[in-house]
């Protein structure tokens, strides 16, 4: 068991055993499957074995006296006993012997006996058959989609295959071979339909030139975007926003309103620290004045509450 498991171990790691791989665990998922296919078949030929030995069994009670020793033993031989008579069944469907001999003596019977033969060789092939294939090829096509290691190598292998596409489009970007795409580069490439179309089947459906040549250039700030710089930020963004997106948006708004709101509660507190230094200035203000004029005194003092006052409450 410890060999076998290391040798699947082994089939599953390396690549070019991937078809073998898939053969193997089909199999493997498919005994359960195996198990009740046989509990049927058994059951199959329970039934008609039981039918085919009646049967038999009569005729030889009837006509046995009248039937010469070669014929009772055929008869012995093919439909002797239940577990006979179920090998027998089961070696006519699967080619273990020609069922045309059984048919022969069934027909010496009756014809209603040779027709309930033939009537069991069409259901067994048709019908029987053909459900426990269904069955078995639709375990191997669920073992084959969840054969994850199968799933991601042909995932990666696909993204390597658009990068290198995507590498050999930047390429003919850049008319001037300096490595970078300018905005002037990218526009033109995009002026032709042909560029639209090999970025299409990539999945990048660019509706807005500028604003995808901005969101690629918005890392560094420069002017011009790298190849590989073009090609990374392109591959992020080609394909429709899944769930993942979703929820870094999300959480990317969450921190900025987080932000925004400190901010906002950090330029409240120094618009009433302003507010309360202004008061102040406004009421020393008012004392010279005060000093100055003594003739109105309670003026200015009511005057200086005010301020205090609004300035307490814009804090």
């Amino acid at each position: 068991v410890v060999k076998v498991s290391r040798i699947l171990r082994v089939v599953r790691v390396i690549k070019i055993f991937r078809e073998l791989r898939t053969m193997l665990f089909s199999i493997l998922g498919s005994m359960n499957s195996l198990f009740w296919c046989l509990v049927l078949i058994i059951f199959v030929l329970m039934v008609f074995a039981l039918l085919f030995v009646q049967i038999v069994t009569e005729h030889l009670i009837v006509k046995g006296p009248d039937l010469d020793d070669r014929t009772r033993e055929d008869f012995l031989i093919y439909f002797g006993s239940v577990e006979t008579t179920m090998t027998t069944l089961y070696m006519a469907c699967t080619g273990g012997t020609d069922w045309i001999e059984m048919l022969r003596q069934l027909e010496s019977i009756t014809w209603a006996s040779a027709l309930a033969f033939m009537f069991y060789i069409a259901f067994f092939q048709f019908a029987v058959m053909n459900i426990l294939t269904g069955i078995f090829v639709d375990n191997a096509v669920k073992v084959s989609k969840v054969d994850q290691d199968a799933l991601m190598s042909e995932q990666r292998k696909k993204e390597l295959q658009d990068a290198e596409f995507l590498r050999e489009i930047c390429q003919d970007i850049d008319t001037d071979g300096s490595g970078a795409i300018s905005w002037e580069e990218f526009e033109s490439y995009m002026d032709n339909e042909k560029g639209l179309q090999c970025l299409a089947l990539l999945g990048l459906n660019i509706y807005d030139a500028k604003t995808f040549f901005d969101a690629l250039k918005s890392v560094d700030g420069k002017d011009d975007v790298d190849i590989g710089q073009f090609v990374s930020g392109s591959m992020r963004m080609k394909g429709a926003a899944t769930s993942i997106d979703m929820q870094a948006l999300s959480y990317e708004a969450k921190l900025i309103r987080k932000s925004q709101d400190s901010t906002a509660k950090q330029l409240k507190h120094e618009i009433g620290q302003l507010n309360l230094a202004m008061g102040r200035i406004a009421s020393a203000v008012n004392s010279l004045i005060a000093s100055a004029n003594p003739a109105k005194p309670k003026v200015l003092v009511a005057e200086e509450e005010k301020q205090i006052a609004l300035c307490k409450l814009s804090i």
